[in-house]
């Protein structure tokens, strides 16, 4: 299975944990345009924390921590214009999760 594929079941997983913990959201194709409780789906310890495997919360978060330093971090998510400010950063022990914002 590539990577892409296993990325986008993990998305469609986590769709279907914020749909079942009651967590309304806006989807993309790839993930979550937007969520009416973004804290929730990371928060650990309530159900809606287990949006995210709880394997890779510790990953997201020193992420979280490091753009809220530096947003320009992440690669450009356009390569073919990257001096956008839409931009990608992976996460994971193998950089299995990925983040997609605007900085």
């Amino acid at each position: 299975m590539t990577a892409s594929r296993r990325s986008g079941l993990r998305h469609e997983w986590a769709k279907r944990q914020a749909a079942r913990a009651g967590i309304g959201y806006r989807e993309l194709s790839n993930g979550f345009a937007a969520c009416d409780d973004p804290a929730a789906v990371v928060r650990p310890g309530r159900p809606a924390g287990q949006v995210l495997p709880s394997d890779a919360f510790l990953f997201y978060a020193e992420l979280v921590t490091v753009l809220q330093v530096a947003p320009w971090s992440g690669g450009a998510y356009d390569r073919q214009r990257p001096d956008a400010n839409m931009r990608a950063h992976a996460f994971g022990e193998h950089g299995e999760g990925l983040v997609v914002y605007v900085a």
